[in-house]
């Protein structure tokens, strides 16, 4: 065995799969060939917990693609736009079913690796280990492509084009043209971003390069040319939802509304994952229509990542009127996360526009407590010291 990959028997794995079959067979692959540190998750959701306790040491994903909450296509994204977590190798292991569709898909989302299952051990170390060299060995291209990366994930848009201006003399690859078409349109400078998008894909289709050119058309009020390249991005990449729910944000906006409630009720008749329900309520939200997000949103189950969506849809509730319902799904969500300060903090308001002042102290004093920098619990706590300077007390009400 070479140098380089006796170095590598020490990366440390995150196996993520909800079937123990499949993270088994990993496991075997892995000790096999003398890798022996490796940690197990059963969906992206609970893998994400992993990696962001910074409590293990985690330097290379293995996922399945199909898995609850958060599956694996959906944790690839979360990994590959996290500027601190973008560079982790990621493998997303696929069964046959729309392979070539799935493979798209990996591919648009910057999987360092897709391979379907069933899969041979062979396979699996050759493109680990190539994988890993890869990392070790970065070309010029490929080091310019994670420095545009980086700055883009942070928001550094002008660096991003300085970037590509310097890879621009050896000719734009796709992906750099997409950054730099992102960043254009940031910086609103959305005739350069179309000049910049449009050569890309007369070079590679892209759901990516599409999509965004929906937006920038939209943003410019070009409506016709908004809702064909929605449709091509969807046409593209059928698999991933949120090019369905673009082209309906766009239908809303243009006041087709048969067309879109048409399209979204084709993603709910299609098995879309948890998350896509999350995004199509928000759509709902952001587009006016209450009662539908809330329908949704009632037979879900909130975590940490999507608590904002169904705090949003709490106040937008209350401030309609919809007392019952605010309450039934505020109780839900607090039941499910009594760690999460948005919930208690809400509930705490409602209390103090009850004029029920014990309550509200005890429920924002709780927000304070697990987030003491939060501004809105900490202008509610001032409020109420206005009312009884003893406020502010930790005190259960009688």
């Amino acid at each position: 065995m070479q140098k380089s990959h006796i170095n590598d028997l020490n990366t440390h794995f995150l196996v993520v799969s909800y079937h123990s079959i499949i993270k088994s067979s990993i496991k075997q692959i892995l000790k096999n060939n003398d890798f022996h540190n490796y940690l197990f998750a059963r969906n992206g959701h609970e893998a994400l917990r992993i990696i962001q306790s910074h409590e293990n040491k985690v330097e290379f994903i293995i996922s399945d693609w199909d898995m609850p909450i958060i599956n694996g296509i959906e944790l690839l994204k979360k990994i590959k736009n996290d500027p601190e977590l973008f560079m982790l190798p990621f493998m997303l292991l696929s069964k046959y079913w729309s392979v070539e569709l799935r493979q798209i898909y990996a591919i648009e989302e910057d999987a360092d690796i897709f391979m379907t299952i069933p899969f041979k051990e062979t396979d699996v170390i050759n493109n680990l280990l190539n994988c890993l060299n890869n990392f070790k060995h970065l070309t010029y291209e490929k080091k310019m492509l994670k420095k545009m990366i980086h700055n883009k994930l942070n928001n550094n848009y002008m660096e991003v084009l300085n970037l590509g201006v310097q890879l621009s003399k050896r000719d734009l690859s796709a992906k750099a043209s997409i950054l730099t078409g992102e960043s254009l349109y940031h910086l609103e400078k959305y005739d350069q971003a179309k000049q910049v998008l449009k050569k890309s894909l007369s070079k590679e289709k892209n759901s990516k390069a599409y999509d965004l050119l929906g937006k920038i058309y939209s943003k410019q009020g070009d409506s016709k040319e908004s809702l064909k390249n929605f449709k091509m991005a969807q046409e593209r990449n059928p698999l991933n939802i949120s090019r369905s729910i673009n082209l309906a944000r766009e239908y809303l906006l243009q006041g087709k509304i048969r067309m879109a409630f048409e399209l979204v009720n084709d993603i709910l008749k299609s098995k879309p994952t948890y998350l896509d329900l999350i995004n199509i309520a928000n759509l709902y939200l952001g587009m006016g229509y209450l009662d539908e997000a809330y329908k949704i949103l009632k037979i879900l189950d909130p975590i940490n990542d999507t608590a904002q969506v169904f705090y949003i849809c709490c106040v937008k509730l209350w401030q309609k009127g919809a007392r019952k319902s605010t309450l039934s799904l505020l109780s839900r969500c607090i039941n499910k996360l009594p760690q999460n300060h948005l919930f208690l903090y809400y509930l705490g308001i409602i209390f103090l526009k009850k004029e029920k002042f014990l309550l509200a102290n005890k429920y924002i004093m709780k927000a304070l407590k697990i987030n003491p920098n939060y501004e809105p619990a900490k202008r509610g706590m001032a409020y109420l010291k206005k009312i009884d300077p003893k406020f502010g007390l930790f005190r259960e009400a009688p």
